[in-house]
């Protein structure tokens, strides 16, 4: 590249002939004025934009009236004309027909040209980013918050500059229906295997009943404090990204990566947990566990496929910052898969939030989180824990209201699923019964999914036979009522 890559000086003279040899040549090179260095170029391009635009033939003649109605021919530069041997800038006009034979070429000249100004772009920011650091620290007082603040400057431009050219927003109706329609046919031609923008949930009766999780969108599963959400959170995880072959990042602030580790050995190993914490193992059950850490690393197994990620206090500032490194750096066939949040109460941010509720906080970081979805394209799904309003619903089951100290979540998911494991607060249902039922889905989701919590493998299984009704017996621990059925 000329100039150290930062002017293509030759394929924007090209693109501007091929122009003349070719109108459509504007829209093949997927240029703007601002993409060229050469002042007089931009001029011409920016006429033939303009005739272009307006239906008109582009030739020399029209080319110069235009320019004569942007201003006229003082917009030149005189002195690099003279430099190039041009006399005026209507000999400049004449000439560029010649500088391409035909427009074969075009898309090729227009990328180098919007490297080109893609290179300069990020040199610029490069120049600009570490004062503005520096500035924004100094302004904080040098502690923590402020270096943190600091940071997370440096990492957002990067980011932001690396996510390229932002995706289009303006559709025809007609192009939305196509579109529409053929990401149906997608899905009906798939039968049943990995599509680009799903993700599935991972357990099948889960996947049977609701609508697979979308890129782009915020979910939510919510559940009582120790009722099992991480559980149920971790098991979809691992799951779906074995479904998809797509990386799954799991944040969380309430159990480190050992501990994740260690509940996937007890499912995957078909090891009693409570064994695993105390080491009280057969020689049977060591060999399984070796042949699960063997399985997990395999080629087709989930050992690659999951990132945990357990920086704690977890904000919402890392939790940004390091999915939009990971966009930026991730193999492409490895990026979109789920991330999950566990869980949301506990998520800080280090932005300032004087004269903000709790409530107010975590409605602003629940947004920041749906906006973080639909940049970086994948879905997240969000854990919440429930308040102490939702033990006294009918059967136990909650509320989007109930979710503790905020209702952001509601406002922002697209599914919003709770998990109930009745027995735990004292109903009178089955030990092992537990279930995920929707409380708020805008894409269809609804229904309750009977399951069966299997405590020593840290695990969910589909229920075999009838839901739990929630009538009858009350509550067993505290004396609450039970409640009669759900609908």
């Amino acid at each position: 590249m000329s100039d150290g890559g930062y002017v293509q000086w030759d394929s924007e003279a090209y693109v501007v002939g091929a122009a003349f040899q070719d109108s459509a040549a504007v829209e093949a090179s997927q240029l703007t004025p601002e993409h060229f260095t050469d002042p007089n170029l931009r001029i011409i391009f920016e006429a033939q934009v303009a005739l272009r635009g307006a239906g008109a033939s582009i030739d020399v003649a029209g080319v110069i009236g235009q320019i004569d109605r942007l201003g006229g021919p003082s917009r030149f530069n005189q002195a690099a004309l003279t430099t190039g041997g041009w006399a005026d800038p209507a000999a400049f006009v004449e000439d560029c027909p010649t500088f391409a034979t035909d427009a074969y070429n075009v898309e090729h000249h227009g990328a180098r040209v919007r490297t080109a100004a893609r290179a300069r772009a990020l040199r610029d920011l490069l120049a600009a980013v570490p004062e503005k650091a520096v500035r924004t620290m100094s302004e904080g007082g040098f502690d923590d918050a402020a270096i943190d603040s600091a940071a997370e400057v440096v990492v957002s431009a990067m980011m932001n500059f690396a996510r390229g050219a932002p995706r289009e927003h303006r559709h025809t109706l007609t192009k939305a229906t196509r579109a529409a329609v053929e990401r149906v046919q997608m899905l009906y031609d798939s039968k049943g295997d990995p599509v680009a923008g799903v993700t599935p949930w991972g357990i099948e009766c889960l996947d049977d009943v609701l609508p697979a999780m979308e890129d782009g969108e915020l979910y939510g599963l919510c559940a009582r404090s120790g009722e099992g959400k991480t559980m149920v959170a971790w098991q979809i995880a691992r799951r779906s990204a074995l479904a998809t072959g797509r990386i799954c990042d799991f944040f969380t602030a309430e159990v480190d990566a050992r501990g994740i580790a260690t509940r996937h050995l007890s499912d995957f190993a078909t090891v009693d947990g409570r064994q695993l914490q105390t080491g009280q193992l057969t020689d049977g059950e060591i060999a399984r566990l070796l042949q699960a850490v063997k399985r997990t690393g395999a080629p087709d197994g989930p050992g690659d496929l999951v990132e945990i990620h357990d920086a704690a206090p977890t904000t919402i500032e890392y939790v940004a910052s390091t999915l939009r490194i990971i966009e930026a750096t991730r193999a492409p066939e490895r990026k979109g898969g789920l991330v999950v949040v566990d869980y949301w109460q506990r998520l800080k941010t280090i932005a300032s939030t004087r004269g903000m509720s709790r409530e107010q906080v975590l409605n602003h970081m629940a947004g920041e989180l749906k906006t973080l979805a639909q940049i970086i394209r994948r879905p997240i799904l969000l854990l919440a824990q429930l308040n102490r309003e939702a033990y006294r619903q009918a059967a136990g089951r909650a509320r989007p209201d109930h979710i503790r100290e905020s209702s952001g979540q509601e406002h922002e998911c697209t599914t919003l699923l709770g998990f109930h494991w009745p027995s735990k607060i004292g109903l009178d249902a089955p030990e092992d019964y537990c279930e995920v039922y929707a409380m708020e889905g805008r894409t269809g989701a609804s229904g309750l999914i009977p399951l069966k919590h299997v405590g020593k493998y840290q695990r969910v299984e589909p229920w075999q036979g009838d839901p739990w009704q929630g009538g009858g017996g009350g509550n067993k621990a505290n004396g609450r009522s039970g409640g009669g059925g759900w609908s």
